[in-house]
């Protein structure tokens, strides 16, 4: 009884902004701002930095099912910030989160109601994921998020969600006691409950969405409505979210929509592998566990591509063909049987026409085929009119190609294309017709004469055509120079 007494007294104390409770530190304002968490903390050697490994994220606008300012509050929490004042915490936050700390007390919480190092913090605003690890000497933290709400974590890991008119708690692993007042009850893993005014109801944890695609492995010119996850809702769940990232563990992508009937595509377009994952979320934007992981691979092409064009990718003989995101297929080329282990590149020899075709042997139905053309591009660069004198009509460059299938409305993304006139760099406006792309460069003004040079090459800088063009200046006679001269 007298530990209990011990408990009440102790969590009941005054909270008052910078109160020396332990004489170790003094209180400390942590603000969590938009994209990029920073803590600044306050103590008796003075204030220093503290690093976080707090991961970016590419977040989608937020559908205002929660107050715009409370939507992000239920996000998943990428990442973990290392409790700096406390070993053996680890914590996730939150965008807009604001703890306020208030020192150390020593409680009679551990084993055999031993009395231990118990950090304490409030939580204002936001959102905070805490776990608690092992170490040899036994600590605590106690979390104090409105509404005299109260949340004490000797091990485990919880969540704990503080919104305008609620506090939401999950407890994930563990145990940790919880209420009002110093009046805990015990909390288990599995767990999940709302306090709200002066009220406390259980609820169920959500059961996490269970996604799934159509295939796995995709090109990167691949529609991106082909990658879009489908499942079927999530018993009262209003809201969901979605991440996706990389291999690395970086986020991609972070969408929050409202039903699985409008759930985004996968916006990743780069070659590579991916994971996404979902989470269900209730009305008070209490999370249900993440859902299995979707991986999937986004197939492409680097250096060595003179152009792709409707799935067929046009090289150079005997150039080397970087290949990405080839991680773990298997190849063949046409119809061989024989097969080889992907390993980023081709080199093909010979100029005739072949293709390539890459599947992951545990999903040997999913293939993805790519038609090899080899392209031996030759053109021609040619002005009109053919002589011309400035200030006059503008001159018309006229670039055409031969040997190739594309249509000229896709060259400008296969071509180099550099146009000067003189030493200056310009910048054209190029138009296609059936045969060939043409721009205009318009007259000048001055004595002259000037050069025009147009240099053409492929997209492995491989020069294709190039040619050059003299452009006259009007003469300078007696009557052109009075009249200059005339006001």
């Amino acid at each position: 009884m007298k530990a209990s007494a011990d408990i009440k007294a102790a969590v009941l104390s005054p909270l008052k902004a910078g109160k020396q409770v332990t004489g170790a530190y003094s209180g400390t304002i942590l603000c969590l701002f938009v994209l990029g968490v920073s803590l600044l903390s306050g103590s008796a050697s003075g204030k220093e930095r503290l690093s976080h490994r707090q991961t970016e994220n590419e977040v989608s606008p937020l559908a205002p099912l929660l107050p715009l300012s409370e939507a992000s509050i239920t996000a998943p929490l990428v990442g973990a910030i290392k409790w700096p004042l406390l070993r053996g915490v680890e914590m996730s936050v939150s965008k807009d989160t604001l703890i306020q700390t208030h020192g150390s007390l020593r409680l009679p919480v551990g084993k055999d109601d031993e009395k231990i190092d118990v950090e304490r913090i409030r939580l204002k605003s936001g959102a905070l994921e805490v776990e608690m690890l092992q170490s040899k000497k036994q600590r605590g933290l106690l979390i104090e998020a409105g509404n005299k709400v109260q949340i004490l974590l000797i091990e485990g890991k919880l969540r704990v969600t503080r919104l305008s008119a609620s506090v939401g708690i999950i407890m994930k692993e563990g145990s940790a006691r919880i209420g009002r007042e110093g009046r805990f009850q015990k909390w288990d893993a599995g767990n999940a409950g709302i306090f709200e005014a002066e009220a406390f109801r259980e609820m169920p944890v959500l059961t996490a969405p269970e996604p799934h695609l159509k295939r796995r492995l995709f090109s990167h010119l691949d529609s991106a409505k082909q990658m879009r996850p489908r499942f079927q809702p999530v018993s009262k769940a209003v809201q969901y979210w979605m991440m996706v990232q990389d291999t690395q563990g970086r986020v991609r992508q972070l969408s929050h929509f409202r039903s699985p009937q409008r759930v985004p595509t996968i916006a990743v377009q780069t070659p590579g592998i991916f994971e996404a994952s979902l989470w269900a979320a209730n009305a008070y934007g209490l999370l249900s566990p993440q859902s299995e992981r979707l991986r999937l691979q986004i197939l492409g092409f680097g250096t060595g591509v003179v152009a792709i064009s409707h799935q067929v990718v046009y090289f150079r003989p005997k150039q080397r063909l970087e290949v990405l995101g080839d991680d773990g297929l298997v190849l063949r080329f046409g119809r061989s049987s024989v097969t080889a282990q992907a390993h980023g590149s081709l080199r093909i020899s010979s100029k005739a026409d072949t293709s390539v075709e890459f599947w992951a042997p545990a999903r040997p139905d999913e293939r993805i085929r790519f038609k090899l053309k080899a392209l031996e591009i030759t053109g021609d660069v040619a002005f009109s009119p053919a002589k011309v004198v400035w200030p006059g009509s503008g001159v018309e460059v006229i670039i055409s190609l031969d040997n190739i299938d594309i249509p000229p409305s896709e060259w400008q993304q296969m071509l180099r294309i550099s146009c000067k006139l003189g030493l200056e760099k310009l910048s054209i406006v190029w138009k296609s017709d059936s045969r060939s792309l043409r721009g205009l460069i318009r007259p000048r003004k001055g004595a002259g004469p000037w050069v025009i040079r147009v240099a053409v090459d492929d997209a492995l800088g491989r020069s294709i055509t190039r040619n050059f063009h003299e452009v006259s200046g009007a003469k300078r006679t007696l009557k052109t120079a009075l009249n200059s001269q005339s006001p």
